[in-house]
């Protein structure tokens, strides 16, 4: 729990550089997501990961954000990360296509705690100003687990 609260706490510390961007550029951006995938710790069984995030822009498309969420079938697993991301077309907000890349820390926690890496890319295609369709392919591994998932979501300005 203290690793979940230091991430927030750098991503909220981090958003404050956000502030220095001109109007006519996203600050940051939340998402919710559903993920069907599959892992390692239930023996092959597709699996879902449902979670929440948000990153905040530090210098024009590089990011800084953390989610957080849980993942399985018929045993769930609490997931959060850390991630660096990068998209391409961020500077107005008129872009209605932003392709973006992902990779960082993440933490599987549930009776202990198992920490690794992820990756993965996707895109946000902008409905409107504020709503967009987030579709990413994820792929998060740990010494213990091992997920990899199909994202479908929403991201929100």
């Amino acid at each position: 729990m203290k690793i979940m609260i230091s991430i927030a706490a750098v991503f909220f510390t981090m958003s404050s550089y956000v502030s220095a961007q001109t109007p006519d550029r996203s600050r940051g951006q939340g998402y919710v997501f559903a993920a069907p995938g599959i892992g390692n710790y239930e023996l092959g069984k597709p699996n879902i990961h449902i979670g929440i995030g948000g990153e905040g822009f530090i210098y024009r498309g590089l990011g800084i954000g953390a989610e957080i969420g849980g993942v399985g079938s018929d045993r769930v697993v609490g997931l959060g990360s850390a991630n660096l991301s990068y998209h391409f077309f961020p500077r107005k907000t008129g872009d209605r296509l932003e392709p973006f890349v992902t990779a960082g820390y993440s933490l599987f926690f549930r009776a202990g705690l198992s920490g690794g890496y992820n990756a993965g890319g996707g895109f946000n295609l902008w409905l409107n100003k504020d709503l967009a369709l987030r579709i990413e392919i994820r792929d998060q591994h740990s010494h213990r687990f091992e997920t990899v998932s199909f994202r479908i979501g929403v991201t929100f300005r």
